[in-house]
């Protein structure tokens, strides 16, 4: 994988045998209101949707927006993409809205769009609550030494 960023702007494409298989972006506004948020976009080959590399794209941007300043990652998914929006659930996602076919597809079909998005500050505390709960087994499997 190779991560480009130009501060704003931060694109991670997937290669297998030299062939782009996927591609996650994450882009903010520098100015604004909304500076502070990032939208986050993962698209992959057919035949790589919901893999492991799908998980590995979006984990990776949420990293991405840790060490960024973003405080709020947002995206979209079609309602019937049900398994993404589970994985996208696993990482702290949320369902904000849901906009009424809001989306036209090539074959001309209406699909509900999911806002979907994750509160950075979220995620630390779980990490927090995660390394204080690993230390306690840890420490118990150890006797405290």
């Amino acid at each position: 994988m190779k991560l480009v960023d130009d501060r704003e702007h931060w694109r991670l494409i997937a290669e297998i045998n030299d062939e782009i298989v996927g591609d996650a972006s994450l882009d903010r506004e520098p100015y604004g209101w909304s500076r502070h948020v990032g939208v986050m976009r993962v698209v992959l080959m057919p035949r790589f949707e919901l893999t492991p590399l799908e998980t590995l794209l979006s984990r990776q941007m949420v990293a991405v927006a840790l060490g960024s300043n973003i405080e709020r990652i947002c995206t979209e998914l079609f309602r019937e993409q049900e398994d993404r929006i589970k994985l996208l659930e696993e990482l702290g996602f949320k369902t904000e809205a849901v906009r009424k076919r809001y989306a036209k597809d090539l074959n001309g079909s209406y699909h509900d769009v999911v806002i979907l998005s994750n509160d950075i500050e979220e995620i630390w505390q779980r990490l927090e609550e995660y390394i204080i709960e690993m230390d306690i087994k840890l420490s118990s499997l150890y006797g405290g030494a």
